[in-house]
């Protein structure tokens, strides 16, 4: 058998096979190239099968907390400035900043200042901040959500991964590929396979950035 029949044996076996694994890497990219939650769940459920128990998720539980809190204050700035320090400390940072009311120059009148706040958090740190900024409020609502994305996380890790697996292969082909139709073929291959790895890449540090930094939304 010549060489490059060879070669392109290889090339059709890696090609079948990548269309069973990977049909659904394709299909989930919307128009913009990203992954939903829904559809990384479907493939999730279509690829592994409901055999996802807890034993078999690693210990490093990916959580996404949110906090949304209410208070008041009769000194809207002294407060407001207290909790900006002691999100600095915290190595925090605010997000988005709404602030109104106030004196109105013009007719000399002034209103209640009301503030909203988008404050991002290490979560390792929220639980201590949130009991010092209730301290410098009267709270009038708090709501909080977690959300657990583990599985989520660790299967498109896992998906990742294989897919940079692949790439390394395609690439040493490419290197030996001889015809130019053998490398046109490999090289599609190739670009698709590194459009999908950049959306589990981009999904997954969506992921870590929600869950390594809580989100507060604080309205004073």
């Amino acid at each position: 058998m010549k060489k490059h029949e060879t070669m392109r044996w290889i090339l059709t076996f890696i090609l079948v096979l990548s269309t069973i694994l990977f049909a659904s890497c394709s299909s989930a990219k919307n128009d913009n190239n990203a992954l939903t939650d829904e559809e990384v769940l479907e493939e999730t459920t279509n690829e592994l099968g409901t055999d996802i128990t807890a034993d078999k998720v690693p210990q490093d539980a990916k959580i996404i907390r949110e906090i949304t809190i209410s208070g008041e204050t009769k000194n809207f700035n002294d407060a407001s400035q207290a909790i900006k320090t002691n999100l600095s400390e915290a190595d925090g940072y605010i997000e988005k900043s709404d602030i109104t009311g106030g004196e109105n120059l013009r007719n000399d009148k002034k209103t209640a200042k009301r503030g909203t706040f988008v404050l991002r958090i290490p979560s390792e740190k929220l639980d201590a901040f949130l009991e010092q900024t209730k301290g410098l409020l009267n709270v009038t609502n708090s709501v909080e959500s977690a959300t657990d994305v583990t599985l989520e996380y660790y299967d498109i890790e896992s998906r990742l991964n294989t897919l940079k697996s692949k790439k390394t292969a395609l690439e040493n082909m490419l290197e030996k590929a001889e015809t130019i139709n053998d490398i046109l073929l490999i090289q599609d291959n190739l670009y698709q396979v590194i459009a999908d790895i950049e959306a589990y890449q981009t999904k997954l540090n969506a992921f870590d950035n929600k869950v390594d930094y809580s989100t507060i939304t604080l309205t004073v």
